[in-house]
């Protein structure tokens, strides 16, 4: 079984602009039941919306057979949220000042079903537990990424009461730099669980970024290096990860870091520490880059704050320059190579440039769903993902839409 946790890719002036993270992603990640391309399965898309002056928040369900009908608006809440999808159940996570999961049905996205804290009751953590998403198991397990905390929680999705909803604890504290070990995304790949962490300082400067390797059946942390005295988990030529995705296509496991965001207020220029990288989940757990951001001198696609693996030979990557000024580029994740015109420039892929980008995600049949905020018509864009051609230009959601993950449909 893999799966894995979808993010969105924007930075927002609340929860992750409170700890100047990223929300992903992207995606944060999710398995958000992406599915397989090919899979026959119908789904429907749920995502998560954001007010322009994130104010409010709500979240949006569409068929994803066109015409890609659904319904906007659905029980508004506070701007900071995110959502992951387990079978026909989906889950609507409120972070840094919200704290809480929310479970809703497909059939009916507007009903609460059940809605838990992901505060810690002891009295012992003092911030914000900042809730990212969910890693499925089953129906009725699964872990929660805290990225405020030490500690991401093992929890039963299905659960009717508090008392039934936190069953267990992983312990991340040994990763932790000031405070907490930024728990960012997380990815099940044959019955291990890998999560993401950010590792960034108290001026939020990232510092070494690794994945954290558990076994799921033991919840027991997993030693990838051995041989070596010291964090137990795999250090990753990348900083500032967010997005952490399987592809099946070529057995590995893909790692998006962002590096660090300049400051406007301080006059920092960004830190081109980020990249793409590649995990052999197979092996010894061996990293390699496939996709450098550049430097200070050359970065010809930005920042990346986002990705998304279609196949073996074609891939997305976000790039940023600035806030709501991101672009959509494709690449090739078997030579590590942008996709560039004949002076050698990233080409934006169906002219998505200079836009505020929200979040990607790819449906069962090899759709990519691409989040566009935009003042006046905000929406959601799908492209066939093997070539980027556009096969919706523009679903309609009301709030700029952000978070993107697939249900099942009903009785499906």
């Amino acid at each position: 079984m893999n799966v894995t946790l979808r993010k969105t890719t924007q930075v927002t002036l609340f929860g992750l602009g409170a700890v100047l993270a990223l929300t992903a992603c992207n995606d944060t990640n999710n398995s958000d039941s992406a599915g397989v391309a090919g899979d026959s399965k119908e789904q429907k898309a749920v995502v998560a919306t954001v007010a322009a002056d994130f104010s409010s928040g709500a979240h949006a369900v569409f068929s994803t057979e066109a015409p890609f009908s659904g319904v906007t608006q659905q029980s508004p809440t506070v701007s900071d949220i995110t959502v992951n999808c387990n079978g026909e159940y989906f889950y609507r996570i409120e972070r840094f000042s919200g704290e809480n999961v929310t479970r809703f049905h497909i059939s009916k996205p507007a009903e609460v079903l059940t809605q838990f804290s992901t505060r810690d009751s002891s009295g012992q953590e003092t911030s914000s537990s900042n809730p990212q998403g969910m890693v499925f198991v089953s129906d009725t397990r699964a872990y929660l990424l805290r990225y405020g905390s030490n500690k991401a929680w093992i929890v039963n999705p299905s659960a009717k009461t508090d008392a039934e909803f936190k069953t267990g604890e992983l312990d991340l504290s040994a990763y932790s730099v000031d405070g907490s070990p930024n728990m960012s995304d997380g990815v099940i790949v044959d019955g291990k669980l890998y999560i993401a962490l950010q590792r960034l300082d108290k001026s939020f400067a990232p510092q070494d970024a690794y994945v954290a390797v558990f076994d799921t059946t033991t919840d027991q942390e997993i030693d990838t290096n051995p041989d070596k005295a010291g964090l137990k988990g795999i250090l990753l030529p990348v900083k500032n990860p967010g997005d952490i995705e399987y592809s099946s296509a070529t057995g590995k496991i893909y790692v998006q870091g962002t590096g660090r965001y300049g400051s406007s207020f301080s006059g920092r220029d960004p830190e081109y520490t980020g990249g793409i990288a590649v995990i052999d989940p197979a092996g010894k757990y061996e990293t390699a880059m496939v996709l450098d951001d550049g430097d200070a001198a050359s970065h010809p696609a930005g920042l990346f704050t986002g990705m998304e693996i279609v196949s073996a030979t074609r891939g997305y990557v976000v790039g940023y320059t600035g806030f709501n000024d991101n672009s959509l580029f494709s690449f090739n994740p078997a030579t590590g190579k942008l996709d560039v015109d004949a002076n050698g420039k990233p080409v934006p892929v169906a002219d998505i440039k200079g836009v505020g980008i929200g979040g990607l995600a790819t449906d069962n049949k090899g759709e990519l769903w691409v989040s566009i905020a935009d003042n006046t018509a905000p929406g959601i864009k799908v492209l066939n993902g093997a070539d980027g051609k556009v096969i919706k230009d523009r679903i309609a959601t009301t709030l700029n839409p952000t978070a993107i993950a697939f249900c099942d449909a009903p009785g499906k």
